[in-house]
């Protein structure tokens, strides 16, 4: 048997360095060791157990299950990663809970240790929970009244059902007496019969409003809007049922007349199943829901492009006058531009300003869907659609002082994927909130648009979803609109309006499941339906779905 010993003297020398390196380590760890235990044993007090938080108006209440260490003095909490804190003192088992006051509406970490009289503390607890406040209060719904008779002074008022709809306490009805004439408040709990009865009722109305407790422990009560009610009106004026117009007004855009408060919306070319071809039908309605139709805004297709339907229009009032911008192309366009028209009243006559700028000059595929913006005293559009190519994307650009041509078009600025359409931008407590469109708008009854939403605090983005992703990258927004049995492909929302009472209200298209195509063309008729904010200020249009039950009208 042949030995290589330089082979074995290397083995030997690692082995020894092993040894050694073992060695060393186990040095340095008695020296830990000795350095840990040189003030004695640490030594822990109990930690905080079951901590619930329940969410006041600017506050938070914090509780906990006794504490039965008997050296523990305090619970020191802190929040906002150290930025605030309190001192709790506990004198015995039944100092349990703390109400935090003074915060922000928004969401909290907080985090709870134990001390006793030497300064040991306990490990940490932590709770997440949610302060709520204005934002969180705008977003409340008002219980609807579904029937009222009055026999003599009796008066009974059936609601609507509440169940499901988080935090819903109760109701507060106030109307004036028959005995006394003095007005007087009754509340009306969650869980009981829906139909109130007064036996004492006088006059023609009463006022109402819904009162929301967000957990069983909170501290505080929050307030829906409140609605006066004539016992005497038909409750039909008071509700509509979608859709509001008919036959078709597709990618609709909505403006308000400031001089004579009719709403004026506009829609993208088509041709009705009358025969007749609509170049951007406008309509006009002093509530949102009765709409009567006015005319079109063209009597001739825009002839800067040689072939081409006027898609998509945009309506804005921009240095006192009406601007409408609107997309010329056809299904499979390589090369659609937008252009834009200009009319002295909501009704028109437009006259049009011709060419703002075709997709090859812009070098963005697909520009269609213009959307128009001003803000901090800058105009900007926003446009496009569906695309797979490089340059694909919802993008935006500043436009020069009249607000007819882009201002430098090197300067444009990417806020979406090529997987949105449909850009509409909408301004509510500190967020823009970047609604849009995705899926297929135009398939009859097997449509699968729908709306999906993101947002961020600067117009500029980026704009996150829910979860926190950049729609900028493919695949993400978070939905708050999508078909249901009755109506299929609801999309392409106009700019959101706010009524009287502060609720906002979304317009938009759908397909009518039972009527989807006539003569080739997809009867995109027009809905309406309320938008609800959550505690986060995340919205949903109605319950997610399109609706089709009565639902009451906007208040204007």
């Amino acid at each position: 048997m042949l030995i290589n010993f330089n082979v074995m003297k290397r083995y030997f020398a690692v082995i020894i360095i092993l040894l050694a390196l073992i060695e060393s380590s186990c040095n340095k760890m008695d020296s830990t060791y000795r350095d840990f235990l040189k003030d004695g044993p640490i030594t822990y007090t109990e930690k905080v157990d079951s901590v619930r938080a329940y969410a006041g108006r600017e506050r938070m209440l914090l509780t906990w299950n006794p504490i039965t260490d008997p050296r523990v003095t305090k619970v020191v909490i802190s929040w906002s990663s150290g930025s605030g804190s309190i001192e709790v003192p506990i004198t015995s088992e039944k100092d349990t809970l703390t109400l935090i006051e003074g915060l922000e509406e928004g969401n909290y970490v907080f985090d709870l240790y134990t001390y006793d009289a030497a300064d040991n503390r306990s490990v940490k607890a932590e709770v997440v929970g949610r302060v709520h406040g204005d934002v969180y209060e705008s977003g409340l719904i008002l219980r609807s009244v579904s029937q009222m008779t009055l026999t003599g002074n009796t008066l009974r008022i059936r609601f609507r059902p509440m169940e499901g709809v988080e935090g819903y306490d109760s109701e507060e009805v106030t109307y004036i007496s028959s005995v006394d004439g003095q007005e007087k408040t009754i509340l009306r709990k969650a869980g009981i019969d829906p139909e109130l009865i007064i036996e004492d009722f006088s006059g023609e109305e009463f006022t109402h409003r819904s009162i929301y407790k967000p957990q069983v422990l909170s501290p505080d009560l929050f307030y829906s809007v409140s609605a006066t009610v004539n016992i005497f009106a038909d409750p039909a004026e008071l509700e509509y049922t979608n859709p509001v117009f008919t036959p078709i007004l597709a990618d609709p855009s909505v403006i308000r007349d400031p001089l004579t408060g009719y709403f004026y919306a506009y829609g993208t070319e088509d041709r009705w199943p009358n025969g007749t071809n609509q170049i951007v039908p406008i309509v006009r309605s002093q509530d949102l829901v009765n709409w009567s139709y006015v005319g079109n805004a063209f009597s001739t297709k825009p002839a800067w492009k040689s072939s081409g339907g006027v898609w998509a229009p945009d309506i804005a009032y921009v240095n006192g006058k009406y601007h409408l911008y609107y997309s010329m192309s056809v299904w499979g366009d390589e090369d659609p531009g937008i252009g834009v028209a200009v009319a002295d009243y909501p009704a028109g006559p437009f006259s049009d300003y011709g060419k703002m700028f075709l997709s090859s000059e812009i070098d963005v595929p697909n520009s269609i869907d213009p959307f128009y913006y001003e803000d901090g005293g800058k105009k900007y559009l926003f446009w496009g659609s569906f695309s797979s190519l490089p340059t694909q994307g919802t993008y935006g650009v500043e436009l020069s002082e009249n607000g007819r041509s882009v201002k430098d078009m090197s300067q444009k600025f990417k806020i979406a994927a090529g997987d949105w359409e449909a850009v509409n931008i909408f301004k509510k407590n500190g967020y823009y909130y970047f609604f849009g469109s995705k899926g297929g708008c135009c398939d009859g009854a097997s449509s699968t648009y729908r709306v999906l939403v993101a947002r961020s605090t600067n117009l500029l983005g980026p704009y996150l979803d829910r979860n926190g992703n950049d729609i900028a990258n493919r695949g993400n927004g978070t939905l708050v609109l999508q078909r249901n049995a009755q109506y299929a492909g609801p999309g392409h929302n106009a700019p959101i309006m706010t009524d009287n009472n502060g609720d906002d209200w979304m317009l938009y298209h759908a397909i009518d499941v039972n009527n989807p195509v006539i003569n080739n063309v997809n009867q995109r008729v027009l809905m309406l339906d309320k938008v609800h904010w959550d505690a986060q200020g995340w919205p949903l249009v109605n319950n997610g779905y399109p609706s089709f039950e009565s639902m009451l009208k906007p208040v204007f």
